[in-house]
């Protein structure tokens, strides 16, 4: 009976304090996380982009959410590291200047409990390098896809760095 209250107890100073669940861990191969755009899959499951405006995108319960991505930069004389817009609910987070390697960045924090789509968009071009999305960490959970929707008529745009507006984030007109 002592243990049983002191467990109690526990609990009680424990909410108290503002301790939270843990978060939940989702693998990139999870199918509720949609891409728009070229890109392939690692043996683990990693989702791997390259191409300018790939985007991956997902819905979430919860307050907070971050992703381990990995970026790996073209091996040229003239290294860079990739950068991604992050979107919450169709609107601009925060931009992302990813580190080479395996980090783990946050995506949005402390925002109103409820349903939420964020949206990741790479926005460099294919020669700054490939990026691997491994997991998600969700304070909360992932909302499950919905069903497939018919397919509807859509535009695809084939062309190069001009059609996906490269250049456009440049510090002026000579982006060499």
């Amino acid at each position: 009976m002592a243990g049983r209250r002191r467990a109690v107890r526990l609990l009680a100073v424990a909410s108290l304090i503002g301790c939270q669940r843990p978060g939940t861990s989702v693998n990139a191969a999870n199918p509720s996380i949609h891409v728009i755009g070229s890109h392939s899959r690692a043996r683990s499951g990693a989702l791997r982009i390259a191409w300018p405006a790939t985007q991956a995108e997902f819905s979430m319960r919860g307050r907070s959410v971050s992703v381990e991505l990995e970026d790996t930069p073209v091996p040229d004389d003239k290294p860079e590291t990739d950068r991604v817009l992050v979107l919450l609910d169709d609107k601009p987070e925060r931009e992302l200047a990813l580190r080479v390697g395996v980090h783990t960045y946050e995506l949005a924090s402390d925002v109103s409990d409820g349903n939420h789509h964020v949206k990741l968009w790479k926005q460099t071009e294919a020669d700054a390098g490939t990026i691997e999305l491994r997991q998600l960490m969700i304070r909360g959970s992932l909302v499950a896809a919905p069903p497939s929707l018919p397919a509807r008529t859509m535009l695809e745009a084939i062309g190069d760095s001009i059609t996906v507006g490269y250049g456009n984030a440049a510090n002026g007109v000579d982006c060499a």
